[in-house]
């Protein structure tokens, strides 16, 4: 772990030295203290953790096994004794850390997948006047998630009437969603396997595909 001053006007980041340790209440570990001699600023090797000033670190894990297993966010509190806040307040960082592995290991399929498979499904924003597009890409063979994008769309069906008259016009922002998914999937990252001359035009476009 690289350790620098967190103070961003200091002129020599790198000159501290050790001033201490402190037992976390949390989990009861001995965290090194450092004093910045430049600027006289205080930190710790926790400054530079994801978890900094988290309070609830043994749960981070349970609470993202039972998330990703369809358990409900109240009854994922009442399972590790926690308020239902704390598990609200947990689930932005949970999924940017699982964005970014997720991420880090895109990196490793560049130019290695062969078989892709894109599925849509409709959910709703609080009410079914107002659905929702989720688009997956998903790896068949490595069954790892590639690209997952969510698109606003027009009500359907018996219920487009009421859905304009309740809320008018709703943007179907349905292809722009699809162009954000294939942007992430980088044009050396189509299957081999796809002929792109049955690729739509639009499609081709999107991945830069002549």
């Amino acid at each position: 772990m690289k350790k620098n001053c967190p103070n961003s006007n200091c002129a020599f980041p790198k000159n501290f030295i050790r001033d201490g340790s402190f037992r976390r209440k949390e989990d009861s570990k001995i965290i090194q203290r450092f004093r910045c001699k430049t600027c006289g600023t205080r930190f710790s090797n926790a400054t530079f953790t994801t978890t900094y000033c988290q309070k609830r670190r043994r749960i981070n894990f349970p609470l993202l096994k039972l998330l990703a297993s369809g358990v409900s966010m109240r009854r994922s509190a009442l399972f590790l004794g926690v308020d239902k806040k704390t598990v609200e307040r947990k689930l932005p960082y949970l999924a940017k850390r699982c964005k970014e592995l997720n991420q880090k290991k895109l990196e490793t399929f560049k130019g290695r997948i062969h078989n892709m498979q894109l599925d849509d499904l409709i959910t709703k924003e609080n009410s079914k006047l107002k659905p929702l597009s989720v688009t997956v890409a998903v790896d068949e063979d490595r069954r790892r998630i590639l690209a997952l994008e969510v698109s606003q769309i027009p009500a359907f069906g018996h219920l487009s009437k009421l859905a304009v008259k309740k809320y008018g016009n709703r943007k179907d922002e349905h292809f722009n969603g699809l162009t954000r998914l294939f942007q992430i999937i980088s044009p050396n990252q189509i299957p081999g396997n796809v002929d792109v001359h049955q690729i739509s035009p639009q499609l081709r476009q999107i991945l830069s595909v002549k």
